[in-house]
């Protein structure tokens, strides 16, 4: 029995170092097939990855193109007046200047003003007793601006004042304009997120972000609208007076006062006698009653020096 206990022994160890070799060759076969499914899958993910930014930079540079090929040609024109030196000016005259008669002087500048085809915008008239004046505002397109103004000129009496600005707004038109475009784009962008966007929170945050936008667009315009009504139509401030004398009345001498009294006193007496002879009926009524009174009392006297 003793014999058999090495033999079992030599057995068994036999029997486990052929186990663990097949053992070993197992997990070295699933090894190199976990490292060569993760280099697959490591690989897939960066050829993934690299197309999801090749993906986005082209969006990105589609998106940061000019607005002529990103929107619509006919729904981003800017209405701005054409000039032919391709400057934009806008045009302001102020003058001052008397007439010699005040209705003709007004009849002339009307004349001048319709044939022109320029409009008048505001008046302003006013009359003291030292001097009749009218202020105009009118509005002229700018290529009959010079000879309007000449004709106003030639309508004056005396040209008190006369002054004329021509004020440079092209850098103001290309500044405005290019920064309406910029914000136009980044609404756009906006508009795009806001399709894309899944929480409510998203939501409000780029709702908020467009309504910023929005309201800076609209400003924009609404400024550029302004330089355009000021560049398409020049303004003349014309004031126009005519001067009135002024008259004097002297003081009456001393004794021409005294016969104008003795004459306002008469005047005053013929009045006052009208005026009693409207309230007749209460005259008689306070006459009779102030005899009846004066009676009683004269009769009450007698009759006690009597007793």
């Amino acid at each position: 029995m003793k014999r058999f206990i090495p033999l079992l022994l030599g057995i068994i160890f036999f029997s486990c170092q052929g186990n663990l070799h097949p053992g070993n060759a197992e997990s070295s076969s699933n090894l190199n097939f976990m490292t060569n499914e993760g280099d697959k899958s490591y690989k897939d993910f960066s050829e993934t990855l690299d197309e999801d930014f090749t993906t986005d930079d082209q969006s990105r540079n589609k998106k940061s193109q000019p607005l002529s090929q990103n929107q619509p040609e006919e729904t981003k024109k800017e209405p701005e007046v054409e000039k032919k030196d391709g400057r934009k000016m806008i045009k302001t005259a102020e003058i001052r200047m008397e007439v010699s008669d005040f209705e003709e002087g007004r009849t002339e500048i009307d004349k001048a003003i319709a044939k022109y085809d320029a409009t008048i915008t505001s008046e302003n008239e006013q009359r003291t007793s030292y001097q009749l004046r009218n202020g105009l505002v009118i509005r002229v397109k700018p290529e009959e601006f010079d000879a309007l103004v000449n004709d106003l000129e030639g309508i004056a009496l005396n040209l008190d004042s006369k002054n004329i600005d021509a004020k440079d707004v092209t850098e103001q038109f290309v500044d405005i304009t290019s920064r309406l475009r910029t914000k136009r784009e980044v609404e756009e962008r906006y508009r795009d997120i806001l399709k894309q966007a899944k929480t409510i929170s998203d939501i409000l945050a780029v709702e908020g972000q467009l309504r910023t936008i929005v309201e800076e667009i609209e400003s924009l315009e609404g400024r550029l609208k302004y330089l355009n009504d000021q560049v398409g139509y020049s303004t003349i401030n014309l004031n126009y007076y005519e001067a009135v004398e002024q008259t004097y009345t002297r003081k009456k001498g001393f004794w021409k006062r005294i016969g104008n009294s003795f004459g306002d006193g008469w005047e005053g007496m013929k009045e006052f006698l009208i005026g009693l002879t409207s309230i007749w009926p209460f005259v008689l009524i306070i006459g009779g009653v102030i005899w009846w009174v004066t009676r009683t009392i004269r009769r009450g006297r007698k009759k006690k020096n009597q007793g």
